[in-house]
């Protein structure tokens, strides 16, 4: 916020924001259990235009190794434990990312 702030007072307005493009748009993986398994989500700006932001993620069982990302093209690396659980058992949840292109959701 305090870097928006300076770049209004500089007189430096951003008309356009970054248009988010998220890949996958849904995460669905098998998973073996009683394993760690570690997938990535890539977060690229499809109009050239600087993006970052944080993720989060609902389910306690997936972690994510870095929330905060910036730049033009970010990977993000996520790793799913199921531990203690047993086989035909689901994961459920959402990662939920907070950008300066906006709010997105990733079921």
């Amino acid at each position: 916020m305090r870097e928006r702030i300076n770049r209004l007072a500089r007189g430096i307005i951003d008309s356009e924001a970054p248009q988010v493009v998220i890949t996958p748009e849904r995460v669905e993986e098998q998973v073996p259990a009683s394993a760690r398994t570690r997938g990535e989500l890539m977060v690229a700006s499809s109009n050239n235009l600087y993006i970052k932001g944080l993720v989060y993620s609902s389910n306690p069982r997936v972690t994510i190794s870095n929330n905060a990302f910036g730049g033009l093209r970010n990977r993000i690396v996520f790793e799913i434990n199921s531990q203690y659980l047993k086989h035909g058992e689901t994961i459920k949840g959402s990662f939920y990312l907070v950008t300066n292109g906006g709010e997105k959701e990733i079921p």
